[in-house]
C-alpha cells in the first residue's frame, strides 16, 4: 500500500487538472456556433462545431470524477501539502521535469515559431532533429556519426511522407 500512496496523490491532483480542463473545453465549445447555416440552409444542432468538444469535456469531467473519488478513497489527499512543499524544494535537481520542460519548451518554438514563419517541411524536420538528438539517446551515450545521420534521415523524410499522405489522400493542406 505504500508503493500506491504517491499515485493516490498525483491521481488527485490529475483528475482536478483535468476536471478544470474539462470545463474550460465546454466553456470554449458554448462559444461556438451551435446552429449552422450551410448553402442557405439550417443545419441541426448536432452538426454544430460545438457539439464535439463539449462532448469531449463531459467525458474529460466524468472520467476524472472517477479518478478523483478512487485518489479520495485512497487517501491521495492527505499530506499533500508536504509533497508540494518537497517538490517545489527539488525543482532545480530535478531532471524528469528538466526533460518536460525542454519538450515543452521545443514543442512551443516550433508551433508558434516555427508553423507558420517557416516553410512547413523545414521547420518540421528541424523540430524532428532537434527533438529526437536532444531525447533520442542516454545521457552516458556519445554521439556516433552513423546515429546522427539516420537521425537527419528521419528528420527529413518524416515531414515529407506525412505530408504527401495528408495532401493526395487526405486532401488536407499542411500550412
Amino acid at each position: 500500500m505504500s508503493s500506491e500512496k504517491p499515485l493516490r496523490k498525483a491521481d488527485f491532483v490529475t483528475s482536478i487538472v483535468f476536471m478544470l480542463l474539462g470545463i474550460v473545453m465546454i466553456v470554449a465549445a458554448s462559444r461556438m456556433p451551435w446552429i449552422v447555416q450551410s448553402g442557405g440552409l439550417q443545419q441541426d444542432w448536432y452538426l454544430s462545431p460545438g457539439l464535439f468538444p463539449t462532448v469531449l469535456g463531459v467525458l474529460l469531467i466524468i472520467f476524472s470524477s472517477n479518478v478523483l473519488m478512487h485518489a479520495v478513497r485512497g487517501g491521495g489527499y492527505r499530506g499533500l501539502g508536504r509533497a508540494a512543499a518537497h517538490g517545489l524544494r527539488s525543482v532545480g535537481s530535478n531532471h524528469d521535469l528538466h526533460r518536460m520542460a525542454m519538450a515543452a519548451a521545443l514543442v512551443g518554438l516550433y508551433v508558434f515559431v516555427g508553423i507558420g514563419r517557416v516553410e512547413y517541411h523545414i521547420a518540421s524536420s528541424v523540430f524532428l532533429f532537434v527533438t529526437m538528438l536532444v531525447f533520442h539517446r542516454a545521457p552516458d551515450r556519445p554521439f556516433t556519426v552513423r546515429a546522427v545521420l539516420k537521425l537527419a534521415l528521419i528528420a527529413v523524410l518524416a515531414p515529407l511522407v506525412i505530408g504527401y499522405i495528408f495532401t493526395e489522400f487526405f486532401q488536407v493542406p499542411m500550412p
